[in-house]
């Protein structure tokens, strides 16, 4: 799979890296819209529905007070005090058509018997179990939870107010009931938008109103237990989107009224809310498919001012892979690429112009010594057997000498193989002073150097290497506070002038070397720092 990638086009490259980082630009825009859209959004409605539940709770809470303030008011009629039964039976007939709130008004003794009833004149009952009884009797407001009388069996709570005479002795109680429709009008008369919703529960999750969104539930009778009663319940902070009582996803906010007797609850579908979030997300989308189509359009126009010339790049480098170094590229083929290629054009032809050179001058390194720049062996044995030809075909005498640098390896020792690497540099250069022109100098190998100087006879021969010799010794190797003195062995061996047909110039030129070599060798033995000659050399 690998292979089948590399060896793909530079266009194919283009079209599939494009796409490929286009679609992960527009899938990370897209995400990171989504994201910040969805967290915006859902932050804002969580305000908004705090702001509503703060207004909702403050007029909830005045609604409480203002009702009990009501039955505070009708306990401290004088009528009331005086347990004026007749009175007060009018009295409260009169406050209930007034007063639209409440279902019901009533005088209780410290029996708990009802004495008095607005919209029962007839109604006997004792109720001296109830809560509200009990608070009473105590001195105490009270405001009951959900109550159910036996009567009409229709949910109610309940207002009550003890009742004292003039001299603050206690009379009994009055109260007042009020259904809970009541509530629900006053609950639903806000809300949020077509799927909003906002209720009231206690905190056992009993509704207090009725669910606008859901008849089947029935407030005063239902309960719920959702995320957001164990919210409430935990006085939790949390605003994650959860699942209600009708099984939908919303946005739901709660607060508690005065004295945390219930709990005002605000939701929102998320349907609703992120209505325009797949809509926008459709535009983002479309927007990302344009800019891949415009951007695929582009990357065709470029490649195709890139593909031409680049074939006749490439189809330069075959050729010159071939040998042909001087092979040029025609300029006007570059003429709508771009700038860079233009460049790369010329800098081939410069490239090509200048690379047959370079290929010799290479070649030519290859046949130098790189640390004494001297002609390395390579070149001795290739231009050594020219040299060894002419004079067997002119009958022109030659003599080759091989020069050793006495007791070298003891430099190496003492003062280390840098030191030794200057010490054969500074012999190189004495044999470039004391040799001429048409003399071939190389190194052999290690300290070992060679000469072959053609037209030059033995007694000639002599002279050279013995000059050689006289300036190795006299000169030694000085560095800073070092001073190394020098000798050398030189061994001289003569090209006889007859020309068996049997040896070839080769054989001849590494032949007169071994002579040579074995007359160095005789040299070391007869104590270094002198001259030896093999005359004896003659090929059978």
């Amino acid at each position: 799979m690998l292979s089948k990638f590399r060896s793909r086009t530079i266009k194919q490259h283009f079209l599939i890296w494009s796409v490929t980082i286009i679609v992960i630009f527009g899938l990370f825009i897209n995400a990171a819209f989504y994201w910040i859209y969805t967290n915006n959004i859902h932050e804002e409605v969580n305000e908004q529905l705090a702001e509503k539940l703060t207004l909702q709770s403050l007029y909830i809470n005045r609604w409480l007070d203002e009702r009990s303030a009501d039955i505070y008011q009708m306990s401290r009629k004088q009528d009331v005090k005086e347990v004026n039964i007749d009175h007060m039976q009018n009295d409260f007939v009169t406050f209930i058509n007034n007063q639209s709130e409440f279902g019901d008004l009533g005088f209780v003794n410290t029996d708990g018997d009802i004495l008095v009833s607005a919209m029962r004149p007839q109604m006997r009952m004792n109720v001296k179990n109830q809560a509200f009884f009990e608070q009473a009797i105590q001195g105490k407001m009270y405001i009951s939870k959900v109550v159910f009388p036996r009567i009409t069996g229709d949910p109610i709570i309940v207002f009550s107010s003890p009742v004292y005479n003039v001299d603050n002795e206690l009379q009994g109680l009055i109260y007042g009931s009020v259904k809970l429709g009541t509530i629900s009008r006053t609950v639903q008369s806000v809300h949020f938008g077509r799927a909003g919703e906002q209720y009231l529960i206690d905190g056992s999750g009993m509704l207090i109103t009725e669910a606008r969104l859901d008849m089947q539930k029935v407030y005063g009778r239902d309960k719920i237990d959702t995320e957001i009663l164990q919210r409430a319940l935990a006085d939790s902070n949390e605003d994650t989107i959860y699942t209600n009582y009708r099984g939908e996803e919303v946005i739901g906010s709660y607060q508690w009224t005065k004295d945390r007797r219930w709990i005002i609850v605000a939701e929102l579908k998320t349907s609703e809310v992120f209505a325009a979030r797949s809509n926008i997300m459709w535009v983002f989308v479309l927007i990302t498919l344009c800019i891949l189509v415009a951007s695929l359009y582009g990357i065709v126009l470029v490649t195709r001012r890139v593909e031409r010339p680049l074939e006749f790049l490439l189809q330069g480098t075959k050729v010159l892979k071939e040998g042909h170094y001087d092979y040029r590229i025609d300029p006007s083929v570059f003429k709508h690429a771009p700038v860079e290629l233009k460049e790369l054009c010329d800098t081939f032809n410069m490239m090509s112009l200048k690379l047959k050179s370079t290929v010799r001058l290479l070649e030519d390194y290859a046949l130098i010594d790189a640390l004494t720049e001297l002609h390395n062996r390579r070149y001795l044995a290739q231009e050594g057997s020219k040299i060894i030809e002419k004079c067997i075909e002119t009958q022109q005498p030659c003599a080759i000498m091989m020069i050793d640098v006495d007791y070298f390896k003891k430099v190496n020792d003492t003062y280390g193989h840098q030191v030794g690497d200057r010490v054969l540099l500074h012999i190189a250069k004495i044999l470039k002073l004391q040799t001429r022109q048409t003399d071939l100098v190389a190194r052999y190998g290690g300290e070992e150097f060679t000469v072959l100087a053609q037209q030059t006879d033995l007694e000639q021969a002599i002279l050279i290497g013995d000059a050689i010799r006289k300036e190795i010794e006299n000169k030694p190797y000085i560095e800073e506070e070092l001073h190394i003195p020098l000798t050398a062995s030189v061994g001289i061996a003569l090209l006889p002038f007859v020309a068996e047909a049997d040896l070839t110039v080769d054989t001849r030129l590494s032949s007169l070397a071994e002579a040579a070599d074995r007359a160095l060798y005789r040299a070391k033995q007869g104590g270094r720092n002198r001259i030896e000659t093999n005359t004896d050399w003659i090929p059978a």
